[in-house]
């Protein structure tokens, strides 16, 4: 499917744009404008594509990609920088353009609070430096 210059990951017939628009639905639902979303690298440009400065606060990981390596302890500077408060829930989001596991296995089941998936694009709201109780999944189909 992949043509040559094209990643193939960042094909139409492999990531549909029905994805991304029902992801980008479900930011504006849950992420209100000017509330911190934690993204990566990748992420921060998809959104800068299709948001402009609008929506939600960003604050990007200067890397490519979240993994369970980098999302908890980038999310708990974000504590120590004063960017995002250690008890109170939030949003990360990545796009996973090279097929990369959900956002679910990057953040301990207990500080997950909620997650959703929109074929590669996942979401997680999680508290950085506390507990919560259960992750609730929303899936989109797909």
């Amino acid at each position: 499917v992949a043509r040559p210059g094209v990643a193939p990951n960042n094909h139409p017939e492999i990531l549909p744009l029905e994805e991304m628009t029902r992801a980008l639905e479900f930011l504006a639902d849950e992420v209100p404008e000017g509330n911190p979303l934690l993204v990566d690298g990748q992420t921060s440009l998809e959104l800068e594509y299709y948001l402009g400065n609008e929506g939600p606060r960003r604050l990007e990981m200067k890397r490519w990609a979240f993994d369970s390596q980098n999302l908890m302890p980038f999310a708990r500077l974000m504590v120590d920088e004063g960017r995002v408060k250690a008890d109170e829930p939030v949003w990360a989001m990545s796009t996973g353009w090279y097929n990369l596991p959900p956002l679910t296995c990057a953040v301990p089941g207990e500080e997950a609070i909620r997650s959703a998936q929109f074929g590669p694009i996942s979401f997680i709201l999680f508290r950085p430096g506390g507990k919560a109780a259960g992750v609730k999944k929303q899936a989109g189909p797909g």
